[in-house]
């Protein structure tokens, strides 16, 4: 069983973060390879010891914070599928998480163990408050007629339909098969990957509430998962999707 670490790097505050709690090297540590798409133009902020093989992808510039969420968009399909053109034959699994969230690279294991007992399991993911716009986890129950996050919940494992590129473990055939995309306003790369994998597969995918995923706002703040108190939902309307923000408390 081999793992592929994979993390786009495109803020240069944000490794004051990941590396001095030892999030990135405690995640190469469980990795066979990590792959470093790094759009920082400082790839010298990577020298330090670490215990997988290790490849940095470079070439892009990165984007500025207030960049469209379009534009945004398809950097994320952009990155994976940089990502997936490097991912070699013999890895079974791929771990990831983004530069501006941290949290203990532990739950891979665990996310592992679970695909290993369970070969319908696909996806498992940390959760995580959105920083930008509504306060709403990123996962998803994806209907045909409504989209919808879901709340912060006390059950330790809830299955989703749609889910994020924060922090999560899959199965590497699923990138391997994946055409990253999105599909307008309502569902961007990360809830289509999850939901595309799926209805592929005919499988599972979860988020799981013990691991409680830092979103990094600056150097020195963050939010967490307890801080979500909407709901962002996409209705089908007249032949067309309208979205809504609902706030439970």
């Amino acid at each position: 069983m081999r793992t592929a670490l994979f993390i786009p790097v495109s803020r240069t505050w944000e490794t004051e973060n990941i590396i001095p709690d030892d999030m990135l090297k405690r995640a190469m540590d469980i990795a066979d390879l990590t792959v470093i798409l790094e759009d920082t133009n400082d790839p010298e902020i990577f020298e330090f010891d670490h215990g997988s093989e290790r490849v940095i992808v470079t070439g892009t510039e990165p984007l500025p914070d207030d960049a469209p969420v379009m534009l945004r968009r398809q950097r994320v399909i952009s990155n994976w599928e940089r990502f997936k053109a490097v991912l070699p034959q013999d890895i079974d699994y791929v771990i990831s998480f983004e530069d501006d969230t941290t949290f203990d690279p532990y739950f891979f294991q665990e996310w592992i163990g679970m695909m290993e007992s369970d070969k319908d399991i696909q996806y498992v993911e940390g959760a995580e408050c959105h920083r930008r716009g509504a306060r709403a986890i990123g996962a998803w129950k994806v209907g045909d007629d409504r989209i919808h996050t879901l709340l912060p919940s006390n059950s330790l494992l809830q299955p989703i339909t749609g889910g994020g590129f924060y922090g999560f473990a899959t199965r590497a055939d699923n990138i391997r098969q994946a055409t990253f995309r999105e599909a307008g306003p309502h569902m961007g790369p990360d809830v289509c990957f999850v939901n595309d994998t799926l209805k592929r597969t005919g499988g599972k995918a979860f988020i799981d509430w013990r691991c409680e995923c830092r979103h990094w706002t600056g150097p020195d703040t963050f939010i967490l998962p307890s801080d979500a108190d909407q709901i962002i939902a996409y209705d089908m309307v007249g032949g067309k999707w309208q979205g809504s923000i609902i706030t439970s408390k």
